[in-house]
């Protein structure tokens, strides 16, 4: 077996679904010796074969359209790649290159066959960021806003990998700052992955970091670096030595800062290097290095570094708009302050000139006025008089209303009164008016019978004398009799 007996090496790597999530989308392999096939951790320190160590990590997309079944189906893809591959030579770069864009082609290809397949997946996909440590060197290759650090000597954390997102085209566009970005609203939009529905192959980036003693590599899913800030993660990094006691702190601090998402941590020691590695390959390497990383603190473009002791930031976008907005309140703030004093003022002057004008009713005007103004004794004593003539005032405006109240009263009921005795008389001439049509109707009922009446006394013949001489004589002695028969008045 061959195995560089002076490079020695430390792994370990972790996954947590997170504080919010439900189940887990991530997913990762590594291989310490790809030369025995290793697919598996352990906790020792390990010789490094020529054939190098591989790290993955996919992080999976599409929530109930099985974005777990995507991240899956890429690491299984990258191992079944190197697997089947074995004897073929890991020479330099550019064979290196070459392997890691045939196997994340395959792991695309592999995607859109399932999807295909099993529609009910449509739609999945996931980041990848994959890492080859071989002589001394970290070669990388990633699609997405998975991540790739290293961690150097206890000072400087250095960025592998450039996020494949919307918020790093702002910085590289200069509209927003690499601290801004972290606190973007739409920091979890990524611009590449794997498994596209559109079937076309995705662009991988990647590139080649020379290690030195001392090196802690870090791969991990944005459920980390989401969650905490570079310095944070550098402070991490520097104060625990141990690997798995530092990738339990990464994860434990994600969880603290929200969990928002599943997190998966791969770390990887440069224990000791190969006194016998092939220097000019090694000065090949570190001229790479020089013209691709920038200075401490450049963060627009890939490659760039941050030092461990630097201060954590907070939200620069929040603060704008905190900033802003406490303009804006401090500007209503005192708006009401002002609008509130103007009506203050002006309820004072209103008040005061009513008692004023109430009060020059009752005082002096003139030059013997304003000097018994000055006077506040006098002042006092002919307000308390004016304040008495206004209770006055007020006393008699209060009889003067009643007095109007028991007026309009009285005359209310004077009204009735009138109103009832009209009402009397109209019911006695309408009644007087019904008895003289009752009576007229009776007239006319009585009228007809007099004139037949009439008309049978016209039909009465006179009688004569002789006949009436007759009458009398037969009347004569009837009238005696009854005479007669009349008792006498002294008898009564």
């Amino acid at each position: 077996m061959d195995v560089n007996s002076g490079t020695r090496i430390r792994l370990t790597a972790r996954t947590d679904v997170g504080k919010v999530r439900d189940h887990n989308e991530d997913n990762y392999v590594v291989c310490p010796n790809l030369e025995k096939e290793d697919w598996f951790l352990t906790n020792d320190t390990i010789n490094l074969s020529n054939k190098g160590s591989l790290l993955v990590i996919a992080d999976g997309m599409g929530g109930l359209n099985a974005g777990e079944i995507a991240s899956g189906i890429a690491v299984s893809a990258i191992q079944n790649f190197y697997t089947n591959n074995r004897q073929q030579p890991f020479t330099d770069q550019r064979n290196i290159t070459e392997n890691f864009q045939e196997c994340i082609k395959d792991a695309h290809l592999k995607m859109i066959k399932h999807a295909n397949e099993y529609p009910e997946t449509k739609g999945m996909g996931t980041t990848l960021v994959m890492a080859l440590i071989k002589d001394a060197v970290l070669h990388t290759a990633w699609v997405g806003d998975s991540r790739c650090y290293v961690f150097r000597s206890q000072s400087d954390l250095y960025f592998a990998t450039k996020d494949h997102s919307y918020v790093q085209e702002l910085v590289d566009a200069g509209k927003i700052t690499y601290e801004q970005a972290f606190f973007h609203p739409e920091s979890n939009v990524i611009t590449r992955s794997l498994g596209d529905n559109n079937g076309k192959l995705t662009k991988s980036d990647s590139g080649s970091f020379p290690l030195e003693v001392g090196d802690r590599i870090l791969m991990c899913s944005d459920g980390l670096n989401g969650m905490l800030q570079d310095a944070q993660i550098a402070t991490i990094l520097r104060e625990y030595s141990d690997i798995n006691d530092c990738a339990k702190e990464l994860i434990e601090q994600a969880n603290q800062a929200g969990g928002h998402d599943n997190i998966t941590v791969v770390l990887y020691d440069i224990v000791s290097l190969d006194r016998n590695r092939n220097e000019e390959q090694m000065k090949l390497y570190q001229l790479q290095f020089a013209a691709k990383y920038q200075e401490p603190g450049e963060r627009t473009k890939p490659f760039a570094t941050l030092k461990p002791g630097s201060e954590v930031k907070s939200d620069p976008i929040s603060e704008n708009i905190t900033s802003k907005n406490k303009g804006k309140r401090n500007i209503l703030i005192i708006g009401l302050l002002v609008t509130f004093i103007a009506f203050a003022a002006l309820w004072y002057f209103i008040y005061f000139e009513k008692r004023k004008s109430g009060k020059d009713g009752h005082e002096m005007k003139g030059v013997d006025s304003l000097n018994s103004k000055r006077d506040s004794n006098k002042y006092n004593n002919r307000a308390k008089k004016n304040d008495s003539l206004l209770d006055n005032k007020n006393e008699n405006s209060k009889k003067n209303e009643d007095r109007s109240t028991t007026n309009h009263n009285e005359s209310n009921k004077k009204s009735n009164q009138n109103d009832l005795l009209k009402g009397v008389e109209n019911n006695a001439k309408s009644n007087e008016k019904s008895q003289n049509s009752s009576i007229v109707s009776k007239l006319t009922l009585i009228k007809p019978k007099e004139d037949s009446v009439k008309t049978s006394n016209k039909n009465i013949k006179p009688i004569t004398k002789s006949e009436a001489s007759t009458i009398s004589s037969k009347l004569t002695p009837i009238k005696q009799k009854a005479d007669s028969l009349k008792p006498s008045k002294k008898n009564d």
